[in-house]
């Protein structure tokens, strides 16, 4: 705050906005819990602590907007900013390897916080888009289906089903694409 040359403030002025500023502080009349406080006691720089070090640690689990669990694994090489997916490292103990960046993991009942193994379904991620990306819907996908089952041919099921193409039935019944639905 600038002040034209020659302004001065009384010390009543000056004492005021001392305690103006004192009065703004956020902490004033507060205390940190023994834990914050221990925790605060063993970082050597709580500014820079990272990790299990810092002193907001909540055991390093979040949840992101989407409703998908992430874990901290900073050494992961798959690592987004220091978090995995939940579900990928799930799958990938599963497997006992890494998973390559063209698989995905499906959450076959569309839930994400569902990490389940037996909700989990590894998929090719041109397939996993395809699916989440389709204009058939579950019932249709199972309508496709029976018809084939009933020896219909795929223009057939296409021209019964309407709106579908020949190609999207024959992906359907050779279970290139909707494989999450049964």
């Amino acid at each position: 705050m600038s002040r034209p040359k020659g302004f001065h403030l009384s010390e009543e002025t000056k004492a005021k906005i001392r305690a103006a500023r004192f009065a703004n502080n956020g902490m004033k009349g507060k205390h940190h819990t023994e834990e914050t406080r221990a925790k605060m006691r063993a970082a050597k720089n709580p500014s820079w602590a990272k990790g299990e070090e810092a002193i907001n640690w909540k055991g390093g689990r979040t949840v992101d907007k989407k409703g998908y669990t992430l874990i901290y694994k900073p050494n992961h090489p798959n690592a987004v900013g220091n978090y995995m997916l939940e579900h990928r490292l799930i799958m990938e103990q599963h497997l006992g390897r890494l998973l390559e960046r063209d698989e995905d993991v499906h959450h076959i009942n569309h839930d994400p916080s569902d990490n389940r193994l037996e909700n989990l379904m590894l998929v090719p991620h041109a397939v996993h888009f395809r699916n989440h990306h389709s204009k058939l819907s579950p019932e249709q996908v199972r309508e496709i289906r029976a018809l084939k089952e009933q020896g219909f041919s795929n223009r057939e099921i296409a021209e019964c089903v309407g709106t579908v193409k020949q190609g999207a039935v024959w992906k359907v019944v050779s279970g290139i694409s909707h494989c999450h639905v049964d």
